[in-house]
C-alpha cells in the first residue's frame, strides 16, 4: 500500500467517525469529486461503520451493575491491601523486636543447659 492511499484510508476512517478538521472536511470534499480511489475507500468506510454499528448492543443493567460492583470491590480491596501493608511495615519490626530478644534467650539459655 503506498503512502497515499494510507493517506487515503486514515482520511476516510477519520471522516466517517467525524473527527476532521474543517480544513480536512474541505481536503475530503474535494478528494470525493476529483478522486475515484479516494471514493471508493470512502465508500468501504462507511459500509464497515454501518456493519459495525449493527454488531453494538447495549449492556444489560445487570450486567453495568455487576461491572461496577466488580470495579469497586477491587479498588476496595487494593486500597485496604495499601493500608495493612503500610501498617505492617510501621509496626511489625516494632513488635518482633521483643519476641526475638526472648526468643535468643531462650535459645542461649537451653544451649547452656
Amino acid at each position: 500500500m503506498t503512502h497515499e492511499h494510507e493517506d487515503y484510508a486514515h482520511l476516510a476512517h477519520e471522516f466517517v467517525q467525524h473527527r476532521l478538521s474543517p480544513e480536512q472536511r474541505l481536503r475530503v470534499q474535494e478528494l470525493v469529486m476529483t478522486s475515484p480511489e479516494f471514493l471508493e475507500v470512502l465508500t468501504f468506510e462507511l459500509v464497515l461503520k454501518r456493519k459495525m454499528e449493527t454488531l453494538k448492543q447495549p449492556l444489560p443493567d445487570s450486567m453495568k451493575r455487576r461491572v461496577y460492583v466488580n470495579i469497586v470491590f477491587r479498588s476496595h480491596e487494593q486500597l485496604y491491601k495499601k493500608v495493612l501493608q503500610t501498617v505492617l511495615k510501621a509496626t511489625l519490626p516494632a513488635i518482633t523486636r521483643p519476641m526475638l530478644g526472648l526468643l535468643e534467650r531462650s535459645v542461649l539459655a537451653n544451649e547452656q543447659l
